[in-house]
């Protein structure tokens, strides 16, 4: 499954305040399984790659967001309007 990817300019102040609901990082198969998850209680779902969502990490504490196995992302849902 080709799972959708929203870039970092979609900062979490501008997703909150638009009644996005930040749930957790998550990757490979838990993250299609979570996102199909949400869609199907009737939620909207985005997901942003975490290591563009958390720069002000210190490089150190980044390194596990940016390894290419992982790819890991942030969900992101809320009520479909």
């Amino acid at each position: 499954m080709e799972l959708p990817q929203h870039n970092s300019e979609d900062a979490p102040l501008h997703l909150e305040s638009d009644g996005w609901v930040r749930q957790f990082v998550a990757s490979g198969e838990r993250l299609s399984e979570l996102e199909q998850l949400y869609r199907s209680l009737g939620k909207e779902v985005k997901l942003i790659e975490s290591a563009s969502e958390f720069p002000e990490l210190p490089e150190n504490c980044r390194t596990c967001l940016t390894i290419p196995t992982a790819e890991s992302y942030t969900i992101w849902t809320r009520i479909r309007k």
